[in-house]
């Protein structure tokens, strides 16, 4: 186990999590999909700038100790909080619903979240080849206005980017069937490996052909 725990980075998780998640599903009541995706993608680039540094995806956590950035308790621990956040979120979400009467619509947005992420081999594809775009983005120009559109043009295309909010979901609606934990907990494996191939591919293709293009211009 590591040494020290980094309070501020599981904070800052958490709390980007939290925001995340909270509203991309108090927008899933009673608004379309794409609103709800538009959401969750502002506010995903605005936590991302203010939480410097912060992953808040678990696409991107999976996909960083998947490729050893960092080390495999310490991503643990992040994803934890990033789950943590989803439910939480989640929580607040049901609780307010509750009081006014209403917390049978925050199931019913669950239900949507899983017919819109539906779960078939094209959408598998695109959860890969969106994982790994998602990572280059972030990879490279670090979290912005450039990734939480990027995660905006992903979620209004069906692809679960968000996917802290499916186990909030999940677990606060107690939907705890086989078909809902393989799509919610698969997919967010599948968007962690498109994140890290793409952390292979930069490492042993590009950055191969960078350092080959730098050679040839010293020479």
């Amino acid at each position: 186990m590591t040494e020290t725990v980094d309070g501020k980075m599981m904070t800052n998780e958490f709390l980007g999590s939290l925001a995340v998640v909270y509203f991309m599903t108090s927008m899933a009541v009673g608004t379309s999909g794409v609103t709800n995706a538009m959401a969750a993608g502002l506010v995903l680039a605005v936590m991302m700038m203010t939480l410097s540094g912060a992953m808040i995806l678990p696409w991107i956590t999976l996909g960083r100790v998947m490729k050893q950035e960092m080390d495999w308790q310490t991503g643990v621990l992040a994803w934890l909080m990033q789950i943590l956040g989803g439910v939480v979120a989640y929580s607040i979400d049901w609780w307010v619903m509750r009081g006014q009467g209403h917390d049978a619509m925050v199931e019913a947005a669950f239900t949507t979240y899983l017919s819109n992420f539906s779960l078939d081999a094209s959408v598998i594809l695109m959860t890969f080849i969106g994982a790994f775009l998602l990572m280059m983005v972030w990879s490279r120009l670090g979290g912005g206005w450039a990734i939480g559109i990027f995660a905006w043009m992903l979620m209004s295309g069906g692809i679960d980017v968000v996917s802290a909010g499916g186990v909030g979901g999940m677990i606060v609606t107690a939907s705890y069937g086989t078909d809902a934990i393989v799509q919610v907990l698969g997919m967010m494996i599948l968007g962690g490996v498109g994140a890290a191939a793409w952390l292979y591919f930069d490492e042993m293709v590009l950055s191969a052909e960078d350092a080959g293009k730098a050679r040839e211009a010293a020479e």
